[in-house]
């Protein structure tokens, strides 16, 4: 699947997995600590010494909510409050004390909501402005509570001038002290001494003081970001560069075989991505350039033969003329009617010469693609009797039988170069004379007919011994 992906789609899914991955790692962090605090029962945090540590920070979490709640007082808060939670706070309103400073008008639905959610973990809690009282738990009792404190921690009401958390055998104390402006110093003090195990479980021991200013869910979400996002991106960029680099050193290597003349060399990448077809590309030019060089080869090859050929064919009529003068010189043709004999072999000698010499200069300029070739449409019937007519005449002088048939309209029409046309029917006829029957009744047969869509078909045939199958390619 990502072997096929385009390198567009790839770029695209990269970048919103960097965003995605890191989101929903962020969230499952908060939703899972959230989910801890929330419903890890009471009991079993007593009970349990490992889930001490758990009860501790719901307590911390649920005191900055409540220290909130009281600093900016918001309507919202208590109108978000449903029916359930306004019956269920209803009776804590019995621990809202009267004090001088007149801060007890902050104790609001909402601060009592979340006065519950301290109390419900088995907590007591008091609430004191300017060191009076205006909340506290109804239930408890306000010198227990300041003797359970004392006992913990070693220090009365009005000395607590800061935030602290604070355990050892008898229980475990959490205070927090902030400022609200214009009304004067606020002590949230919670005393739970069910939560005395978390001395043995080894997070606290003995009396040990930490703030509790801040979120530490959004510190926690903060530090998971930064990591999520660094690993994301290096795993992304890690299945990037591999996607993108394999098929390219592949590539690399294919070019550099190419390059060192291997045209067997095939690239072993298939995809139908951009690289993909890129490779299929390279692999159709290779296969193409191969056939190319073979094909080059093969006719080059062909026209070393054909050289080769002429060559020899040339030697012959040399060695001929050179004879017949020589006679000539030495006398040999002692009468007019042999020295005639003499030079008329010598002239067709010379006359065969040349023909060679021109298909030798022809096939130079085949070699160069420099052939001009003028196209003509002209009658077939009329080109075909002129050139029969002297095939005939020249095949018969030859003992050769030479038929003709034209079955074609009358006025069929053939677009050709007339002069390199004739020397394609001149290399065919003077092959199947050289090859043809050597016992004496050779034939070539010319015929020329209809063809399919509009085509005109030509064949050439005789009765010689034809060209052996391994020779035909």
């Amino acid at each position: 699947m990502l072997k096929n992906m385009s390198i567009r789609n790839k770029l695209v899914v990269s970048n919103m997995l960097m965003v995605i991955i890191p989101v929903a790692i962020i969230t499952a962090v908060i939703l899972l600590t959230t989910l801890s605090i929330t419903y890890f029962s009471t009991s079993k945090m007593s009970f349990d010494p490992s889930f001490g540590s758990y009860l501790l920070y719901k307590t911390q979490f649920n005191v900055s909510s409540l220290e909130d709640k009281i600093k900016t007082p918001k309507k919202s808060d208590t109108d978000r409050l449903g029916a359930m939670d306004k019956k269920r706070i209803a009776p804590l309103r019995a621990g809202i004390t009267k004090s001088g400073s007149g801060m007890e008008d902050r104790i609001s639905d909402a601060v009592l909501g979340a006065c519950a959610n301290i109390q419900k973990d088995g907590s007591d809690i008091m609430i004191l402005a300017n060191d009076e009282i205006i909340y506290k738990t109804v239930e408890a009792d306000v010198y227990e509570m300041v003797g359970a404190v004392i006992d913990i921690c070693g220090k009365s009401l009005s000395d607590i001038n800061s935030p602290f958390v604070t355990s050892d055998d008898s229980g475990t104390v959490v205070t927090d002290v902030f400022s609200v402006e214009g009304e004067g110093v606020v002590k949230i003090i919670v005393v739970n001494k069910k939560l005395n195990a978390i001395v043995s479980s080894g997070v606290y021991s003995g009396s040990s003081e930490i703030p509790i200013k801040g979120n530490n869910v959004i510190a926690i979400a903060a530090v998971v970001a930064v990591v999520a996002i660094i690993i994301t991106n290096g795993l992304l960029v890690i299945l990037m560069l591999k996607s993108i680099m394999e098929p390219m050193t592949i590539l690399q290597t294919a070019t550099h075989e190419l390059r060192d003349g291997n045209l067997d060399y095939k690239v072993p990448y298939s995809s139908k991505n951009e690289i993909g077809q890129v490779c299929a590309d390279f692999e159709e030019m290779r296969q193409r350039l191969k056939e190319s060089v073979e094909q080059q080869q093969k006719y080059e090859e062909n026209r070393m033969q054909l050289i080769a050929g002429i060559s020899h064919d040339l030697g012959t009529p040399l060695t001929t003329i050179k004879g017949y003068a020589s006679g000539i010189l030495d006398g040999i043709a002692d009468t007019d009617e042999k020295k005639m004999r003499y030079v008329g072999v010598i002239y067709d000698t010379a006359q065969g010469m040349d023909t060679l010499v021109s298909e030798l200069s022809m096939l130079s300029k085949l070699s160069l693609d420099k052939v001009p070739f003028y196209f003509e449409k002209i009658k077939a019937k009329d080109f075909f009797e002129e050139y029969t007519a002297y095939a005939a005449d020249t095949l018969g002088e030859a003992g050769i039988e030479f038929i003709y048939s034209f079955e074609c309209d009358e006025d069929r029409k053939i677009n050709i170069d007339p002069a390199q046309f004739k020397r394609v029917l001149n290399n065919l006829i003077d092959n199947s004379r050289k090859y043809g029957a050597e016992d004496g009744g050779a034939k070539i047969m010319l015929s020329v007919r209809n063809g399919e869509d509009g085509h005109t078909e030509i064949s050439i045939e005789d009765n010689g011994q034809g060209v052996p199958a391994d020779e035909r390619d």
